[in-house]
């Protein structure tokens, strides 16, 4: 939120860390450092104490594994998102993109960033359509991943209203990296509720387009891993999704300027 605030004209941020403001007390820091560590472990618990005390968001943080989370296109795009977890931050460390490539170019994709970066995987969140067997293989997606060394984890159908408000809170403790995801963010900026230009009217849900594969990749890692409860087959739970406006993303605050209007 910290990237996209930066761009933002009307939006205040400002980066603060203990030295800046001199608030806490050395001693009282090392307790807890201490107390994070412990309850983290010392890899992820001094990042997450550098990043909740001195503002840090090194990325990626080695020693952290890395998910993946999925959009699968057949006639249009694959995206991948690569992220890592440390306490309840996530970090959104890279972004990957195509169109029109065989499965077992995103497994190549995977390797090699896996060995140039000597990055350890975690999960692999993919929707629940890789379970799908394809015509001309008859063996589905999931299958043809495994025989590939990835073994997907299929998040199960679900709302797409629900999927949107998982994201939104997720994003409120997410940190991305503007460089590596930059297609990601640009993605994000851009996703967009539906016109419906002869009713002259914004559907409550958002347009399918070249925006929409980065988000609902981001969308299957936060119903799989956030807040599965979406995916259990529970009764729907009402929740305030907020007016459909054109001026923002189904993503953002209702007082971001990004998303574009009908021409």
């Amino acid at each position: 939120m910290l990237e996209i605030a930066r761009t933002e004209p009307h939006w205040f941020w400002q980066v603060s860390t203990v030295d800046d403001t001199g608030i806490i007390p050395n001693e009282r820091l090392l307790v807890e450092e201490r107390e994070i560590v412990k309850q983290y472990g010392e890899t992820q618990g001094t990042a997450y104490f550098q990043q909740e005390f001195f503002c840090s968001f090194e990325s990626p943080i080695r020693g952290v594994p890395v998910h993946t989370a999925w959009d699968l296109g057949i006639s249009d795009s694959t995206a991948i998102w690569f992220i890592q977890c440390v306490g309840r931050n996530r970090h959104l460390i890279d972004y990957y993109e195509s169109s029109g490539a065989p499965l077992h170019h995103y497994a190549e994709v995977l390797h090699e960033k896996q060995i140039k970066n000597r990055w350890r995987y975690a999960q692999h969140w993919l929707p629940h359509d890789v379970k799908h067997r394809e015509l001309n293989t008859a063996m589905s997606r999931i299958e043809t991943l495994r025989s590939l060394g990835i073994e997907p984890e299929a998040v199960p159908a679900h709302n797409k209203l629900d999927s949107v408000n998982a994201v939104r809170r997720m994003l409120d403790r997410t940190w991305i990296d503007p460089d590596r995801c930059e297609r990601g963010l640009d993605c994000l900026k851009n996703y967009r509720y539906e016109w419906k230009d002869k009713q002259r009217i914004w559907t409550a849900y958002p347009l399918h387009d070249w925006a929409s594969h980065a988000c609902d990749a981001l969308a299957t890692f936060a119903t799989g891993y956030e807040d599965p409860s979406i995916t259990l087959g529970q009764k729907r739970r009402e929740r305030d999704y907020g007016s459909v406006s054109p001026a923002r993303s189904p993503f953002l605050p209702p007082d971001s300027s990004y998303g574009r209007t009908p021409p």
